[in-house]
């Protein structure tokens, strides 16, 4: 993928937390577009995420990553307050897989 200089940058800190706003803000600078459109490229890309991970789909960003749901089996839990077992039911949980390209670069 390669992003050796950003278009944006949105802190010096390394474990600043991106808000939707930031995104916003750093989508409209990036692609030169006004906010209220990067605004609905934000939503519009979310919606698309949730509503294919959703329905069981897997939704995936070539050298980005995947967004997918899994299954999570019954399990057996211990209440760190009283010590007690609780059973966990059965559930899904929303997966993401970094792509190859992104660890890469994510990793030099």
């Amino acid at each position: 993928m390669g992003y050796p200089n950003p278009i944006y940058t949105f802190a010096n800190n390394q474990n600043h937390i991106v808000n939707k706003g930031e995104l916003i803000e750093a989508i409209s600078k990036g692609a030169n577009i006004q906010k209220h459109d990067a605004d609905k490229v934000v939503n519009c890309i979310t919606n698309t995420i949730v509503t294919t991970v959703y329905k069981g789909g897997r939704l995936t960003i070539k050298d980005f990553g995947s967004f997918y749901v899994v299954n999570t089996p019954e399990r057996t839990r211990r209440n760190p307050q009283t010590g007690a077992t609780v059973k966990v039911k059965a559930g899904k949980a929303a997966k993401f897989k970094v792509g190859k390209a992104f660890l890469a670069d994510l990793c030099s």
